[in-house]
């Protein structure tokens, strides 16, 4: 083995030695439940060979919430848990039968409003264009 081999090998091994480090880390926070959004989604990412499936479309809360700021609602305090929770409803109801991610974020999104008069939050609609 020369030089150029065994600088290679080394590389290969501290690669690997990482990646194996990183994946104890993400194990470590799954099992302690502290597990943030860029942890979860380095695991999903990571789990989709194994579960033998790709997701095509995407439904976020960020991009949810990215919208009700956009379009519906101006800023507040309680808007990012009213997301969240319209969207885990969305999500636990919702049958993939070919429909886009944008009809679940429609979905949700009219659920943030009736969750927020449940709650009883004020939101503030955006005024349209004139």
């Amino acid at each position: 083995m020369n030089g150029r081999q065994l600088i290679t090998q080394i590389s290969i091994a501290q690669w690997r030695l990482r990646s194996k480090l990183r994946r104890c880390r993400l194990a470590l926070a799954y099992a302690l439940n502290r597990v943030d959004t860029d942890q979860a989604n380095e695991i999903i990412c990571d789990c989709q060979a194994a579960a033998g499936w790709y997701p095509l479309e995407t439904f976020s809360v960020d991009n949810c919430l990215q919208t009700a700021l956009d379009c519906y609602w101006e800023p507040h305090p309680e808007l990012e848990g009213l997301v969240h929770s319209a969207c885990a409803r969305v999500a636990s109801k919702w049958e993939a039968n070919g429909h886009a991610a944008d009809a679940a974020e429609h979905w949700a999104l009219d659920l943030v409003a009736e969750f927020a008069q449940s709650r009883g939050t004020t939101l503030v609609r955006h005024e349209g264009p004139e």
